[in-house]
């Protein structure tokens, strides 16, 4: 039995319909891939670059003249000025999002140093929120006033928790902003 040369052109038309479709397939698949990457990156730097404008605006306000304050007395006031500022949250939607795709879309210098952007704005949002709460509670512990759910202990001077604890934490928060406003954006 042979094939006519009608049969096998046929059948090497099959097979080349086939892999030319499997061609065209892996290649939309790539694009695809690629468009997302492109995406991803896009979105994430669009957020990271929202939130270092916002970290700028609130550093001017509590620190206009870009004072790198070593001193604990002036430590402590910017500190206050800080726990008085109503800080701005830092966006996360697009980070925590993408969050499978960030291996994809980066590389892994990428991710450890978008990793460590993210961290470093939740520990300024930590030390805001610490610093606030602490001086409402010495304000409330210098007026005498109790804080709600808490026992009064008259034979016991009051605390200073906000002094005891705002220098070190301004110091803290001061070289977190001065390395992100340093290090602008991780993804490049």
């Amino acid at each position: 039995m042979s094939l006519s040369s009608d049969a096998v052109v046929a059948i090497i038309s099959v097979i080349l319909g086939f892999l030319f479709g499997e061609i065209s397939a892996r290649l939309r698949e790539a694009q695809t891939i690629r468009r997302q990457i492109l995406t991803t990156k896009a979105m994430l730097r669009y957020e990271i670059s929202h939130n270092l404008q916002r970290l700028q605006r609130s550093w001017q306000q509590v620190n206009p003249k870009g004072l790198h304050i070593e001193d604990s007395s002036q430590a402590q006031y910017f500190a206050e000025q800080l726990a008085t500022l109503p800080l701005a949250p830092f966006a996360r939607d697009v980070f925590l999002s993408q969050l499978s795709q960030l291996s994809t879309a980066l590389s892994a210098k990428e991710v450890t140093a978008t990793l460590t952007f993210y961290d470093d704005f939740a520990e300024l949002d930590t030390i805001h929120r610490t610093l606030a709460h602490l001086l409402e509670e010495q304000r409330s512990f210098t007026s005498g006033a109790p804080l709600p759910g808490a026992q009064s202990t008259p034979h016991l001077p009051p605390a200073m928790p906000f002094l005891a604890q705002a220098s070190g934490l301004w110091q803290t928060y001061q070289g977190t902003v001065s390395r992100c406003l340093a290090q602008g954006s991780p993804i490049a």
